[in-house]
């Protein structure tokens, strides 16, 4: 299966150039305007795999038929202000599974531990094992 999040509010895209001209915090900037306007939500789609498809290359684009599945929705009220203290970081790192869980063999999935211990360093300077 793969994953993705979908804001409600539709996708929109930016040049290179449009982006750079809003400033390094443009994305955060533009979710907090749109917390403080009332929320914003983002729609969990999953597409599940059938026998043949390549699961092991995250570049290669399945079928459009592929069947989708609604899977949950994630709304944002607010922000955070209580995590990323006393040693409660906040990571994304979806190679951390539950039982019954598995990843494939991507290998771009076997980097993202490192990539994101690296990036929660650099923002908390807490070191997380890789």
């Amino acid at each position: 299966m793969r994953f993705r999040w979908e804001p409600e509010a539709g996708l929109e895209s930016l040049s290179a150039d449009d982006a750079r001209a809003l400033g390094p915090t443009y994305l955060q900037d533009e979710i907090q305007a749109r917390v403080a306007a009332g929320g914003a939500a983002f729609r969990l789609e999953v597409t599940l795999a059938e026998p043949g498809d390549p699961i092991d290359d995250p570049t290669a684009a399945w079928p459009e038929d592929r069947e989708r599945v609604a899977a949950g929705r994630l709304e944002l009220t607010g922000p955070e202000e209580e995590r990323e203290r006393d040693g409660d970081v906040l990571v994304f790192d979806p190679t951390r599974v539950v039982d019954g869980i598995e990843l494939s063999d991507d290998p771009i999935l076997r980097f993202r531990r490192r990539a994101y211990a690296v990036s929660v360093e650099r923002r908390s300077g807490m070191k997380l094992s890789a």
